[in-house]
């Protein structure tokens, strides 16, 4: 137990002093964009300053941590602790992590709309316009569903890269880069096969939008996706300790 609490602690640790650079860099943005906004005093540059934080973290959160997964998993290995109790404390202190960023979430939710209006702007609440509430501890379990999925879907796609290294780091961005190029034509494909209305459907039932307590379906989407990869994460994890440590000797 003492060994777990020390992982989560490390994790934890390491977490809040690269939330804190970004949080610093984000809120002198964030100044700037309200400084413009009473400088310029026109309709509609509150939009998005409104939801700005949660989709800056949300990108934040996706790549960092996927980004630091070797190097904490190595750190943490090296001392001599259990690969499953490693993954565990990964789960935890991001879960953590979540907590606090859906919370200064809602309180950007909340102070956002006075400062813009102080301004003569119009404010635009992203997530009122989706599920039409306003409700702010409704908007806290959507944040923290969705930071959660991103930080589960992160954490795999790191193990993926400490697994195959450079290798699946290659693989990913180049199909990504293909498959961007490809939109278009794959689109006009789709639309012979009325396959667009289908996506479109689709993305639309997963974030629950049109959908009477459409957020809370989204949230429960968000949670289930973030379950399907944590143990994808877990499964692969605990059998990637010495494939990992020998390549990293080549």
């Amino acid at each position: 137990m003492e060994g777990t609490m020390k992982c989560i602690l490390f994790e934890l640790k390491c977490s809040v002093k690269s939330i804190l650079r970004f949080f610093v860099i984000f809120l002198l943005f964030y100044i700037v964009a309200l400084a413009l906004v009473f400088a310029l005093s026109t309709q509609n540059v509150g939009n998005g300053t409104s939801s700005a934080f949660f989709i800056a973290f949300f990108m934040y959160l996706f790549f960092s941590v996927s980004i630091n997964y070797t190097t904490h998993y190595n750190f943490l290995m090296m001392l001599g602790n259990p690969r499953s109790v490693i993954l565990k404390s990964q789960f935890v202190a991001y879960a953590a992590v979540s907590v606090g960023a859906a919370l200064i979430s809602v309180v950007f939710d909340f102070i956002s709309p006075p400062l813009i209006s102080l301004a003569g702007s119009s404010y635009y609440d992203l997530i009122g316009m989706l599920y039409h509430t306003g409700n702010l501890a409704v908007h806290f379990i959507w944040f923290l569903a969705l930071y959660i999925m991103a930080s589960s879907v992160s954490l795999f796609l790191g193990s993926l890269r400490y697994r195959f290294g450079r290798i699946f780091t290659r693989i990913f961005w180049i199909g990504l880069a293909l498959l961007m190029m490809l939109v278009p034509s794959l689109l006009r494909l789709l639309e012979r096969y009325d396959a667009v209305i289908v996506l479109v459907n689709a993305v639309k039932a997963f974030f629950g939008y049109g959908v009477n307590g459409g957020i809370f379906f989204a949230s429960l989407n968000f949670a289930i996706v973030a379950a399907l990869f944590g143990a994808a994460t877990y499964l692969m994890g605990r059998r990637q300790e010495l494939i990992a440590q020998e390549r990293q000797h080549q």
